[in-house]
């Protein structure tokens, strides 16, 4: 047996560092100064200029963690310890010091969003479980609470019995097996008090790492240094710029105006080689610009045909073509004017400027070329306009435009539909279907044949409507509401598995929650790694077809991860940067090359032993000029 106790002295008085912004969403960052503890939670209401749920007050002479906020529409998470804990004895002290809410401890813990939980609410004591969102009460017993004094509360586990006591009175004895392990909490939607936590544990389960001993491990191949705040995070763009063969990349920063994330411009771009050399820059660099919490309007793309790409992006509410070489202007047309579209009565409206500042671009194909030569340009969440390559207008459409559309011939025709959020277009702009009855908007899309029948699916993450499958004619085959569904990425996760496997992530409220699919929508695996919303990155780390899930570059918590969330691959420490991830094929030998990045330094990885075997694997992916930190990743 061994003992763990948290007592809360080691932390300062004050608030447990937190952000409650959507920086999580992309970049990976883990607040300094919460000891052993990891706020499990996040609500976009709670920002609140960033006033903190946990702090740690004096009481008595002693520190005790207090949940300071009532949150309603959330509750508010503290963790602790490991997922290999199986059985054990969980002791806690508690106060609540509010009538408004819950208060109570969490146990067997495997997700934000799947637990056990012991807690008082209102003139009773409840017993329940939560698995992805789903409560089912196990036990409810009348409870008068004096919110003047603690309460202690014991449980002790033991394989599928579960045993409740409050101040040594057995309160609950049940059996149930949902989960059989896990990390232990507090948690409380109302202000409560908890003081020591012990935990007495029996049993562990032995954690598998690294299971696979042939996966080439991890051979840093470049270091790239940001000089003078010339660095960004999440807003990187991919493609050979110089037209020497390889590929180079661009970095852009932004400014948050007017309504924070939904009017941004792009402030400065700098374009780099792999060696690190700067190619050309526009603009004025500055560290605090550097990071973003939405997509930023350009992409890297031959245009105009002429066997050299281009830098289309929006600035200055002008659509620009930039020479991929110098940088230098080649074209600029208006930007559309905006619109006061609005879904609902406290919708915001899109027109504040005259013109969009521009939320991402796409390119396409809906006049039938032999190359997409046709733009997509959307604002926020409302408008979309399809533009040919000489910037005539072909069509706009007003819709729930969600974050990244996505664009495929679904009927052969040669030309291209369009997925926009939830809604299906013709090549000429014509609407085909519509997602009755949705909430919330994508996320992110994907279009393949999941299943390898020969006919295609749509794959979409749409943030608190959950992921959902549908046909190519929009009728929805599966949809699970595991919580705000996200980044959905489509690969072979799982080589002894028919088909594709889907892969999602959560992020608002319960964030973290990892779901892996077969190509029907039946879930195979839910798991958690840390709960932030890190984009899942496919990564061809083999090249013998198998491909892997990079969650972050963190020590700690990041690394290659395969389809059951068994980690085969983790990072040196060896000073990499880890804020921000990405996986593809830069040296050229097909399996993909991992590129760690923050706002000061790069470090790419490549394997440190050469492919060996019959046939090596080379993924269809998401074309590079079609980047977005919403797009849903395919990988055929």
């Amino acid at each position: 047996m061994k003992k763990i106790v948290e007592t809360f002295s080691e932390l300062p008085i004050g608030e447990v560092p937190y952000d409650y912004s959507p920086i999580g969403e992309y970049h990976f960052i883990i607040p300094k100064g919460t000891g052993n503890w990891i706020e499990a939670s996040k609500y976009h209401a709670w920002r609140r200029n960033q006033v903190a749920n946990w702090n740690v007050v004096e009481e008595d002479n002693t520190k005790v963690m207090e949940q300071s906020s009532l949150t309603p529409e959330c509750l508010a998470i503290l963790i602790t310890g490991d997922h290999s804990w199986q059985d054990y004895t969980l002791d806690v002290e508690l106060r609540p010091i509010s009538t408004l809410g819950m208060s109570g401890v969490i146990f067997r813990y495997n997700t934000s969003n799947s637990f056990y939980a012991l807690y008082f609410e209102g003139n009773s004591v409840k017993l329940a479980v939560n698995n992805l969102g789903k409560w089912k009460t196990l036990g409810i017993k009348h409870f008068n609470v004096n919110y003047d004094r603690r309460y202690h509360f014991r449980v002790e586990l033991d394989g599928s019995k579960i045993l409740c006591y409050i101040d040594e009175a057995l309160i609950f004895s049940i059996e149930d097996d949902t989960f059989y392990k896990g990390k232990v909490g507090l948690f409380a939607n109302c202000p409560s008090r908890f003081y020591k936590v012990s935990v007495d544990i029996f049993k562990e389960e032995k954690l598998e790492e690294y299971i696979s001993s042939d996966i080439p491990g991890l051979r840093l191949w470049r270091r790239v240094y940001f000089q003078n705040g010339k660095g960004a995070g999440r807003s990187i763009r991919f493609g050979d710029l110089n037209g020497d063969g390889r590929l180079e990349f661009i970095l852009a920063q932004n400014i948050r105006r007017a309504m924070g994330d939904n009017f941004c411009t792009i402030s400065y771009m700098c374009a780099y080689d792999l060696d690190g050399n700067i190619l050309w820059e526009i603009g004025e660099p500055s560290s605090k610009n550097a990071l973003v919490t939405n997509d930023l309007p350009f992409q890297v793309y031959d245009i105009d045909g002429d066997g050299n790409n281009e830098v289309v992006c929006i600035r200055n509410f002008e659509i620009q073509i930039l020479d991929g070489k110098t940088g230098k202007i080649k074209e600029k047309f208006p930007a559309p004017r905006s619109k006061s579209t609005k879904r609902w009565a406290s919708d915001f409206s899109e027109d504040i400027f005259y013109r969009i500042a521009g939320d991402s671009i796409m390119f396409c194909n809906v006049s039938g070329r032999e190359e997409p030569r046709d733009i997509l340009i959307k604002d926020r969440y409302h408008n979309a306009w399809v533009f040919n390559n000489k910037f005539d207008l072909l069509w706009e459409v007003s819709c729930n435009t969600g974050h990244y559309p996505c664009a495929y011939d679904v009927d052969g025709d040669g030309k291209d539909e369009i997925l926009i959020g939830y809604t299906l277009f013709d090549d000429d702009g014509s609407k085909l279907w519509e997602l009755p009855d949705l909430r919330d908007h994508a996320d992110g899309i994907v279009i393949a044949d999941i299943d390898l029948d020969g006919n295609l699916e749509v794959v979409i993450a749409g943030g608190d409507d959950g992921i959902m499958i549908t046909d190519i004619n929009g009728n929805i085959l599966m949809k699970d509401n595991i919580g705000h569904a996200q980044t959905p990425s489509v690969a072979k996760f799982l080589p002894e598995i028919p088909g594709l496997q889907i892969c999602t992530i959560t992020f608002w409220k319960y964030p973290g929650t990892i779901c892996i699919y077969d190509a029907k929508g039946n879930r195979l695996k839910t798991f958690e790694i840390y709960p932030i919303g890190s984009p899942l990155i496919p990564v061809n780390w083999k090249g013998d077809g198998q491909e892997y899930i990079l969650f972050s570059g963190d020590v700690k918590y990041g690394g290659l991860f395969d389809g059951a969330g068994r980690r085969v691959l983790s990072f040196p420490d060896d000073g990499h940067p880890s804020l921000c991830c990405t996986a593809l094929d830069l040296i050229g030998d097909a399996r993909d090359e991992i590129v760690l990045w923050d706002t000061e330094k790069m470090y790419i990885y490549t394997q440190d032993t050469p492919f060996e075997g019959d046939k090596l694997y080379t993924p269809k992916r998401n074309p590079l000029y079609n980047e977005s930190n919403y797009k849903g990743i395919i990988s055929l």
